[in-house]
């Protein structure tokens, strides 16, 4: 089978929602998030399926990849993680309910709810959303399509205008892992590049007094390195001498034919040393 031509479309498909993306929008709701990180507010995350695993990740690139070694953090909350409480209170109440009663008394004033879904209109969302207005919480919707009930009631949008569930879940993850490069950089004043990586996380970046040290071992170990093909080579060239020395001893006393082939290993030499 050639699924190069369906491969080929899949990724342009994907690079044109890039294109089309409302960067403004991206912008205020990183603000926002950003303001809350300073305010030291809570960050709530859901979201269903593939939505839920994006919830999660979030949760764990804003807590751990950016704010590893960093005195001040984020505080992300994903409502998916913990399943006994999800099964428990979709067991004795309802499944829209999974999100919504974890927000009740938990969710404040001035907190945020980042609501995932692609269609925009999963009523457990819905419902999630209802709670965070109730509590004076800002919404933030990630969503696709044409963005549902979820975009309706979401005060800042990070919204992917396309239909079709696979390229929305794949964008809503770009969403996170840009905001997580950046905040990354920013706060810990260095390029993920130069950060310090422990399972390909980003963790802490190094300090200059750091990055020198490092550069000073690689400059020695460079310059031992030299200092061991020097030996080396003086070595190789001791042992020629020698040979030579000990060759032309042998040629004063030889008979002719031997003279001979003392010539011929001289000139062996000479060519090795060459």
């Amino acid at each position: 089978m050639d699924f190069k031509e369906k491969i080929i479309g899949y990724y342009e498909t994907l690079k044109r929602v890039i294109d089309n993306l409302n960067y403004d929008e991206l912008n205020e709701a990183m603000n926002v998030i950003y303001q809350a990180y300073l305010d030291e507010k809570n960050v709530y995350t859901c979201g269903n399926g593939g939505s839920a695993s994006t919830a999660s990740h979030m949760q764990n690139d804003f807590n751990k990849g950016i704010c590893y070694d960093l005195e001040k953090k984020f505080h992300f909350h994903c409502l998916n993680d913990n399943y006994s409480t999800i099964m428990a209170i979709a067991n004795d109440d309802s499944y829209e309910m999974v999100f919504a009663k974890q927000l009740e008394g938990n969710i404040k004033e001035g907190d945020i709810l980042i609501a995932i879904s692609g269609s925009g209109n999963s009523k457990n969302i819905v419902k999630a959303c209802e709670v965070a207005k109730a509590n004076g919480a800002i919404i933030i919707g990630l969503s696709g399509f044409k963005g549902g009930k979820l975009f309706e009631m979401s005060d800042y949008h990070m919204h992917c205008a396309i239909e079709d569930m696979q390229i929305t879940e794949d964008i809503h993850m770009t969403f996170n892992h840009m905001m997580m490069s950046i905040f990354c950089k920013m706060l810990n004043d260095k390029a993920c590049g130069c950060c310090v990586k422990t399972n390909d996380e980003c963790l802490t970046s190094v300090d200059e007094e750091s990055v020198l040290e490092i550069e000073t071992i690689e400059n020695e170990e460079v310059q031992s390195q030299v200092e061991e093909e020097q030996i080396e080579e003086e070595k190789d060239e001791e042992d020629f001498l020698q040979a030579e020395f000990d060759l032309m001893e042998r040629f004063k006393n030889a008979d002719r034919q031997t003279r001979a082939q003392i010539t011929q290993l001289l000139v062996d030499i000479a060519d090795d040393k060459e």
